[in-house]
């Protein structure tokens, strides 16, 4: 979900401003297209357990490669 808002603000007859808040990917949820698979390591001869087994390293999405939430916030000032 992609959303935007904008306010215009007129401080004069020649100069007007325009407030803008962008959300792009608001309601998403990360997919994970890699998972840490590594459970154990070998150390000295001894297998010691790897933290986070299981858990997502890698997500892929359209564009720029993440399905990541951006927010951002804008001021125009036009004369």
């Amino acid at each position: 979900m992609n959303a935007r808002l904008s306010r215009s603000l007129p401080f004069t007859d020649r100069f007007r401003g325009e407030l803008i808040f962008e959300a792009f990917n608001a309601l998403n949820s990360q997919f994970n297209t890699s998972v840490n698979n590594i459970a154990y390591v070998a150390q000295s001869g001894v297998l010691k357990p790897v933290p986070g087994v299981g858990v997502g390293n890698a997500s892929w999405g359209p564009m720029d490669g993440t399905n990541a939430r951006r927010m951002q916030v804008a001021f125009r000032l036009m004369f």
